[in-house]
């Protein structure tokens, strides 16, 4: 069996493809916990302003994911590859809250970053 590494340019390229078609402005945000007079508050905070494109399942290990989400229509984001992401934000499109199920972050030679969401 051989295996076939891709150059670090070749990487870099399509990288920069899939870069280039990420129309929309996705906010990335994390829940925060403040304390104050009053008592305890939670407000989702962006914290990175990211292009993404929302679309649907494409390949198997997606479609798997996917058939295992019980609640609301299952959508993917993608993202740049090395967005920072954890798995407890939440993404904000067009004023649309998603919450984050899946990504696929710790895929070797990741060209972008995919992460299955449903509506919040």
């Amino acid at each position: 069996m051989t295996t076939t590494l891709i150059s670090t340019e070749a990487l870099a390229q399509m990288r920069a493809v899939q870069e280039s078609n990420l129309p929309e402005t996705a906010y990335i945000q994390r829940l925060t916990v403040t304390n104050g007079a009053d008592g305890q508050s939670e407000a989702w905070t962006t914290y990175a302003t990211v292009n993404a494109r929302l679309g649907e399942p494409k390949g198997d290990v997606e479609k798997q994911v996917a058939a295992t989400i019980k609640v609301g229509k299952v959508n993917v984001v993608t993202l740049k590859a090395g967005t920072t992401l954890a798995d407890s934000d939440q993404i904000q499109i067009n004023s649309v809250n998603y919450r984050v199920h899946w990504t696929n972050k710790n895929k070797s030679h990741a060209t972008a970053l995919r992460v299955i969401v449903t509506e919040v």
